[in-house]
């Protein structure tokens, strides 16, 4: 069902993420952010969780209890400074 070798397989998974995770970004035309600042917000601090916090966890690559982060070659220092 999914191919990780296509070329916006990244792209494809985080718009899945967004779209099962934030209220906002569901397929339905009744759902939007009443402030653009905050749903701006809520997106960076999503983005830096499933980065630096969630578990990396692609069944086909068992990588233990490495991040996101660390997978796409971001030092475990770096990723600590920048979820401080």
């Amino acid at each position: 069902m999914y191919s990780w070798g296509r070329p916006l397989f990244s792209v494809d998974y985080i718009d899945r993420e967004f779209r099962k995770d934030l209220a906002n970004h569901v397929r339905e035309t009744v759902k939007f952010a009443r402030n653009v600042n905050d749903c701006m917000a809520r997106m960076v601090v999503y983005l830096a969780h499933h980065n630096f916090k969630k578990v990396y966890r692609i069944r086909h690559e068992r990588s233990g209890l490495r991040t996101h982060a660390e997978i796409a070659g971001a030092a475990e220092a770096d990723a600590k400074e920048a979820w401080s």
